[in-house]
């Protein structure tokens, strides 16, 4: 389990990314570990709530579109921090 952690945070922090100046919301800190411990579906939801699993969830389908160049251009799932809705 310290491994997976540790992993992750390595992972967060690979581009020169500090830790402690992240602005995210506990829900999707938590989803985080969540996935770095390889939790089932169910025991995320469980964690993390069924509210907040939804929001995540939501949040984790989003993609982004970077352009390389005119015929090149990479889809990748963003983690967005954004406050989770009332």
């Amino acid at each position: 389990m310290i491994a997976r952690l540790k992993n992750l945070r390595e992972e967060i922090e690979q581009d020169g990314v500090k830790i402690v100046s992240l602005e995210t919301t506990f829900a999707l800190a938590l989803s985080d570990v969540c996935d770095a411990l390889e939790l089932t579906s169910e025991e995320r939801t469980r964690v993390l709530g069924p509210a907040a699993t939804a929001c995540i969830d939501t949040l984790l389908d989003t993609r982004v579109w970077l352009v390389e160049t005119e015929s090149q251009a990479t889809l990748l799932p963003a983690r967005l921090p954004l406050p989770m809705p009332a």
